[in-house]
């Protein structure tokens, strides 16, 4: 682990840091190295060591530079560099197993959870969450894809394996994620299906799958989460609905609507629910990139042509990625957000300016 803390000022009247390196010897006994230099010095230092981490941390270190006190924390993990006291062995996470995961505690005091965390989306509002200090509970019905995720994470993160349609495995989930963390103000519903099809070649079977994954398990968890938020003084709730739930498209006649019907709950929460500090907010993203659309790009007749049109529609000129989601989450999840609250906020390229 490192840490970097202010210790005053240096000749040049510039705010001076120590870096301390906590390392493991091969004995597993602590070490603290401290190294003192000037904050623009240590941005120099981390971004030889880690090429591209300035663009994470430059903000920060420029903050201090100019004479704002700010401390903060970041750390790697899951690396498998054998001597790990020699720290330019992490330096490039492409030459070794190494796995660079940066910390910061914008979010420390949250504890959330994300349905449909094992990918796509989901997975990547998840790492983004706990990249920023959050704690999270991974759910998904694929074990093996959230015990991944959890792993990427680290220790604040766990996974667990519950069909978020029914409310005995709703419960269960928020029983285990307050017993592990100890509260709960933060959910990310973004579990959901894609049926493709007309009013007339949906089925029964697959509107019915349609609206009680996307709709109904919102209903269910945001209800059983309720109480929990009120006991820690309020949360935030962030549906992960549609552009289709403000526009219509062809061939979606039941996505869109259940699309929709999440973006009207997710109002209707908030203004049910502002007077106890519990935000209710909805994403909405156009054509990301995921397993979900993948499989619906390899059921068409010319996939190729498919991403063509897909991605012309998007006047930003490409699809979009899960990364391209994740940030907004935060936002959400933050304090910083604290006087958002049913908003319905497009993530889409472009999509619905047209």
């Amino acid at each position: 682990m490192f840490s970097v803390e202010n210790v005053g000022t240096d000749v040049r009247g510039i705010d001076t840091l120590a870096l301390f390196a906590l390392t493991a010897s091969p004995l597993m006994i602590p070490t603290r190295k401290t190294v003192k230099m000037a904050a623009i010095d240590i941005f120099n230092f981390m971004e030889w060591m880690v090429p591209g981490i300035s663009d994470f941390l430059s903000p920060a270190l420029h903050s201090n530079a100019h004479g704002k006190a700010l401390a903060f924390n970041y750390r790697i993990v899951g690396t498998n560099v054998n001597d790990q006291r020699k720290l330019t062995r992490a330096r490039s996470s492409q030459r070794s197993s190494a796995k660079l995961f940066v910390m910061t505690e914008r979010l420390k005091d949250k504890i959330g959870i994300v349905t449909g965390a094992g990918s796509g989306i989901g997975r990547a509002c998840a790492i983004a969450l706990a990249k920023e200090g959050a704690r999270v509970a991974l759910v998904g019905r694929r074990k093996d894809h959230i015990e991944e995720v959890a792993h990427e994470i680290g220790d604040r993160a766990f996974a667990i394996s519950a069909d978020v349609s029914q409310a005995t495995e709703i419960t269960r989930v928020l029983d285990e994620t307050v017993r592990r963390f100890g509260g709960l103000n933060l959910l990310l519903n973004n579990a959901g299906v894609l049926h493709a099809g007309t009013v007339e070649q949906i089925t029964e079977e697959q509107w019915d799958h349609t609206f009680n994954l996307n709709v109904r398990s919102v209903w269910l968890f945001s209800r059983a989460a309720l109480p929990h938020m009120r006991k820690a003084g309020g949360g935030s709730i962030i549906n992960l609905a549609s552009v289709l739930g403000i526009v219509g498209a062809r061939n979606r006649a039941a996505y869109a609507p259940s699309k929709g019907a999440m973006i009207q709950l997710t109002k209707c929460m908030a203004i049910d629910h502002g007077h106890e500090h519990i935000r209710v907010n909805a994403i909405c993203p156009s054509f990301v990139e995921t397993e979900l659309t993948a499989k619906l790009v390899g059921e068409v007749t010319d996939p190729a042509a498919f991403r063509r049109d897909r991605t012309a529609a998007h006047p930003i000129g490409r699809l979009g990625q899960p990364e391209d989601i994740a940030p907004l989450a935060v936002y959400l999840a933050s304090d910083e957000s604290s006087w958002v609250t049913g908003a319905v906020l497009p993530v889409d390229g472009g999509y619905i300016a047209q």
